[in-house]
């Protein structure tokens, strides 16, 4: 097909300029490409840009398949720029660059999916809002905005670094890893390599941080007051408490209440521990305890050796997304476009 003469199918063509197809006085689309076996439409480029679409209102493309692919993308650049070597590119002014549904699939099928073998599947990347957002409309347990899985590796990996990817700019406030609001359950062990600590509102109206006690082993402890009358008492482990702890051994620390000759342990047993008043004292007073136990299911040891995790190499690095390339002289149908709407907005003036 040479320049000016129509597209003829069933055979291929060619044309050193752009082939415009222009239906703009109606609703019905442009360029209706149907097949029942096989692809209705292929488009290539060795350079630039293979086919362009543009529309004043309603998709720009709308591709249905009953038993695939709805639209299938294949970059085969083979030089692994990143942000250059894309499948697919979605770029709008205002709205979503990329929007998947999914109506009736169940999970795992979802509305957009990204797979990679070495690189990650899906990426965001925003420069002042949010860089992927995640959310669920369900009430159940089950349902998660976001629901990340190591299989294996790392579910999630979080970094707050911000002269890595944004140098030069102060933030505002701190900047956390993770900053959840709600709570939080963790089906595991949590090793911390700071401190923690919990935070608490102060009289003077400003936040203040307590911290918490550590200790090279498992231990739980609780607290109590009895009564010693003659000089002896009896106190037993609160029942709710005892079976989660090792009972054959554990700590009493005992603070009297009143003048007396001092308290000690005399005994201890499965169920609780017996206080005298030294000396062969007789008072009676109040006094304070505290029981320190081992925790029966403790599965750490003593000042067990931990390995710190590594991030995955370059976590942080951005990959830049180009503009598309246009050829020199080159009639877009987006710029023909652009002339037909001003047009039509003189025309209404």
């Amino acid at each position: 097909m040479a320049n000016g003469m129509p597209v003829l199918l069933g055979q291929s063509n060619s044309a050193t300029n752009a082939t415009i197809v222009d239906c703009s006085n109606t609703a019905e689309p442009s360029l209706n490409a149907q097949k029942l076996i096989g692809t209705a439409l292929v488009a290539g480029s060795v350079a630039g840009i293979g086919i362009e679409v543009g529309t004043l209102g309603g998709p720009t493309v709308s591709a249905t398949s009953f038993s695939n692919l709805g639209v299938l993308s294949t970059c085969v650049d083979t030089r692994d720029r990143p942000g250059i070597s894309m499948a697919v590119a979605g770029t709008v002014a205002g709205g979503f660059g990329v929007a998947g549904n999914n109506n009736r699939g169940p999970f795992p099928e979802a509305g957009v999916t990204g797979r990679a073998r070495t690189a990650q599947g899906v990426e965001g990347i925003s420069t002042r809002g949010i860089g992927v957002r995640g959310m669920t409309n369900s009430a159940r347990t089950t349902g998660a905005g976001v629901l990340a899985i190591g299989a294996p590796g790392h579910a999630l990996v979080a970094i707050a670094n911000q002269t890595a990817t944004s140098p030069g700019i102060t933030p505002a406030g701190p900047l956390f890893a993770g900053l959840l609001f709600g709570n939080v359950q963790v089906q595991g062990d949590v090793q911390v390599f700071g401190a923690k600590s919990a935070v608490v509102p102060h009289p003077d109206g400003t936040l203040r941080r307590l911290y918490c006690v550590e200790s090279p082993e498992e231990w739980f402890e609780d607290f109590g007051a009895a009564k010693l009358v003659g000089g002896r008492a009896t106190v037993a482990l609160e029942k709710t408490f005892a079976p989660l702890v090792v009972r054959n051994d554990y700590h009493v620390f005992l603070t009297p209440e009143g003048d007396c000759r001092g308290l000690y342990v005399r005994r201890k047993t499965q169920g609780g521990f017996e206080v005298r008043e030294m000396q062969n004292g007789k008072g009676t007073l109040r006094f304070s305890y505290r029981v320190v136990l081992r925790r029966r299911d403790s599965r750490g040891k003593r000042l067990e050796k931990v390995e710190a995790g590594t991030l995955p190499a370059r976590a942080d690095a951005v990959a830049a997304v180009p503009k598309p390339r246009h050829q020199k002289g080159e009639v877009r149908p987006t710029a023909r476009l652009k002339r037909v709407a001003a047009r039509r907005k003189r025309a209404r003036k």
